[in-house]
Formats: C-alpha cells, structure tokens, sequence
C-alpha cells in the first residue's frame, strides 16, 4: 500500500453526525437479536476470567487477621448466628485472594446457608456470598456453575432492591462475561438490553459512570463479533461525552479508542454482514480510515491534557502506530511509533517495554485454523512452526518452515500468510532494528483420515 494515501482528516463532529443528541436517542441500539451473521465462538477468543494476583504478603496478613475476627465471632456467637455472616465473606474474600479456593468456597457456601436459614435476614448479606461463589467459579473456569450462582444473586437483587438497581450491574456483568466465555450468545442478548436500561436509568444523569457502563456493553458487542453494532454503541457513547460542554475532554478517549478497535477487529476477522474471503477475514485490502481518524483525536485531546500522564498519552500514540501499520502506513507508522518511545522514554512515561521485541499487528490466517464448531469430533489438532526476521519497517522477512505435522500444500499456504504479516518493530535506543528468530507457531485444524 502506498504511505502516502492518506485519509480524509474528520472531528469527533463528523464521528458523531446524524446521531441524536438526547441520551436516551442515543441508546436506541439495532437490537442484539438483528439479522446479521451470528460468529462463531471462535470469531474473538472468549474473555479470560477474572485474573487473580499471586500472593502478597498483605494477602496473608489478611487472612490471618480475617480467620481470627471469624474465630472469635463464631466462638462468641455460635456457628449458626447471623453475627457470623459479615467474618465468613471476609475470611472467604481473604482466601479467594490468597488462592485458597475450596476454602472460600466452602465458607462463602456456609454464609449464604446461614443467610438463607434466618427468615428476614438482609438479603444484600446472601448477595456478597453469591456474587463471591460465583466469581470463584468463574476464575476456575467453571462458567455453568458460575452462571447458576449468580443468576441466583441477580434474582435475590432485584426482589431486595428492585428490576433496574444499579447493585446489580457488576453481577450482570459477571453473568454476561460466563455467557461470553461459554459462547452463549443467545443469552447474552437476552441479558444486555436490561443491562442498558439499568445503565440509562441509574448513571442518565452521571455521565462518567454512564459512559463506563455503555463502553462496558459496546465490548459484549465486541467479543460475540458485532463490531458495527459495537461501533455504533461508540459512537454514540461519544456523543453523550461530547456534550459536557468541552471540545475536548478525557472521557471522549475510550470511545475513540472503541471505533477504532472495532473497524481493526472487523477488518481482521470479518463484518457482521460480511465480505470476505475464505478464512472468514474481510477482503477489504486495508480498514476503514474512521479508526485512524478516531486514534488521532484521541492523541490530539490527550496532548491537551498533559495531566492525563504520559502513559496514557504514549498508549494514544502506539495505538495509533499500529493503526498505521495495520493500514500499511509504513513511514507514518514508524514516526508514530517514535512518538510513542518519547513519550515512554519521558519521565514517568512508564518504560519502553512495548518496543522490547517485535508485536504481530496484521496476520490473516489460512483455513483451518479456527475450532471447528460443528462436529469436532471428526477433526484432530496440528501445528506448523515458521521461523523469520521481523525487519526495521515491520515487515516479514526470511521466512522458513520450522516443525511442522501438517501437509506440504498447508505449510506453504502459512508461509505465504506469515510472510504477509505485518509487525510492530523491535526499537533499541529509538529506532526500529531488525530481529531475527522470530517463531510463530499455527494450530490447524484438519479431518481425521480415519
């Protein structure tokens, strides 16, 4: 592609036209339900649950302090007593942290069976052991038994406190990411509607938290492979951002970010009413320049707030670096990756890390390289090995087959797709530098011969 096709330069203004400027306009979404192509659950991999740190020494001085307090209290109380309730959720939180998980969940189980057993007891108190249980579950990959509990939780919110408290978002979205990790998707659509209601009715006034929440949906959209839906639930988020009165505020950021992320999603992996190839991937030869024109706003507003730190601001430049590169803006791709080393070079810019070595930016896989989601059974699992040179302009260079199960014809097809991959370079002291040994190992999916 020739770096000097540049895109048509547009504001936040051309973004956001024909969009209504009430809030509540501004969330009438197509439904999640509308004809479109339903992906399959290997469109984007599923979130990863909840990560949970390793063990800090303030992880064990809470759990010692923690199995103390509910010592003491059952000893004063008895095992049954509802005093108990509030030092088993704590003991269980500590544990959880601390990675104790039969533990915690074996005294999360036994504060929501005490909780249960008192007629008239604070439900909010068998909501915290619920939501706990539920998130164990979740972190241990067990997303089924997680969904049970926490619908469970859900429905105990709602009688306790109402159908649209805001209480209840952080369980719904737990529940949502379950259904997401599980592939779902019919359920996901059943849940999010409710969950814009509740977002609209409690945050319509809060509009920080508002456009949390909305970004929130805008990546349950993102995950099932609605990018234009997604795209559309940005935009509109950034218009209800743009109206706090100044042209160019922080909380525009995420939506930005948002519509390029998804125009670089669609174009890598295909829209919902899709042109494309026949691995699945857009045959569009670069992504809609809407993403750049959001990522240079975003590096525009962030250089007019200096406050916002130069992390962030380094983060606006390399997304915009990749951007480029994705599109085949080669020579503004590197200067705008040298930004990005500046401004993490900076005091406080928090490191060069990002440049330490080199980041596939464009890769279109060949067939066969998704899970087959019918009949699986009737397929086994191969891989190919490639070994090549990343070169100072992100380019692929030198490529040969390393170890490899698969067939001739497979292995010069990978070949081909990695020699036209795209990377963001390796940088020593500010440039971009050759690297060489760079592996890539392809999982391929091919039927069985027997």
């Amino acid at each position: 592609m020739a770096a000097d096709a540049r895109p048509v330069r547009r504001t936040y203004i051309g973004l956001t036209r024909c969009l209504p400027v009430a809030i509540i306009a501004a969330l009438h979404l197509p439904s999640a339900a509308a004809p479109g192509a339903t992906p399959s659950a290997s469109t984007t991999a599923p979130p990863e649950p909840s990560a949970i740190s390793v063990t800090q020494p303030d992880a064990v001085e809470m759990l010692v302090a923690a199995s103390k307090q509910a010592a003491a209290v059952e000893k004063e109380y008895g095992p049954n007593a509802m005093e108990l309730v509030n030092p088993l959720i704590n003991l269980a939180s500590a544990q959880r942290r601390a990675k104790e998980y039969s533990a915690a969940e074996r005294n999360y189980r036994r504060a929501a069976a005490i909780v249960e057993a008192h007629e008239g007891a604070d439900p909010h108190e068998l909501i915290a052991a619920l939501a706990g249980l539920g998130a164990i579950y979740s972190e241990n990959g067990d997303y089924e038994v997680s969904v049970n509990v926490l619908q469970h939780a859900i429905d105990v919110s709602r009688k306790a406190d109402g159908l649209l408290n805001p209480q209840q978002l952080d369980l719904v979205d737990s529940l949502i990411r379950n259904y997401l990790a599980l592939g779902d998707y019919d359920s996901v659509r059943k849940e999010q509607p409710l969950a814009l209601r509740i977002a609209v009715a409690s945050y319509g006034k809060d509009i920080p938290r508002l456009v949390d929440e909305l970004e929130r949906n805008a990546g349950w959209f993102e995950t099932m492979g609605r990018y234009s839906t997604a795209r559309e639930m940005h935009r509109r988020t950034l218009l209800i951002a743009s109206n706090l009165g100044k042209e160019k505020n922080l909380m525009m950021i995420e939506p930005l970010r948002g519509i390029a992320r998804a125009h670089r999603l669609e174009f890598l992996y295909g829209p919902e009413t899709p042109t494309i190839d026949a691995t699945g991937a857009s045959t569009y030869s670069r992504p809609n320049s809407e993403g750049e024109v959001a990522l240079k706003l975003a590096v525009e507003i962030l250089d007019a707030h200096p406050e916002s730190g130069a992390p962030e601001i380094a983060r606006a430049k390399l997304d915009l670096g990749d951007w480029r590169m994705l599109a085949g803006y080669t020579d503004q791709a590197l200067q705008a990756y040298r930004d990005a080393w500046v401004a993490m070079s900076a005091p406080g810019g928090g490191g060069t890390a990002a440049f330490d070595t080199p980041v596939q930016v464009y890769y279109r896989p060949p067939s066969g390289t998704r899970r087959p989601t019918v009949s699986p059974e009737k397929f086994d699992e191969h891989f190919a090995e490639v070994e090549f040179t990343v070169a100072a302009d992100g380019s692929v260079r030198k490529a040969t087959l390393g170890a490899s199960d698969v067939p001739q014809k497979t292995e010069k097809v990978l070949v081909r797709a990695i020699k036209d991959a795209r990377y963001r370079p390796r940088f020593v002291a500010g440039s971009a530098v050759d690297t060489g040994g760079v592996k890539y190992r392809e999982t391929i999916y091919l039927p069985k011969t027997s």
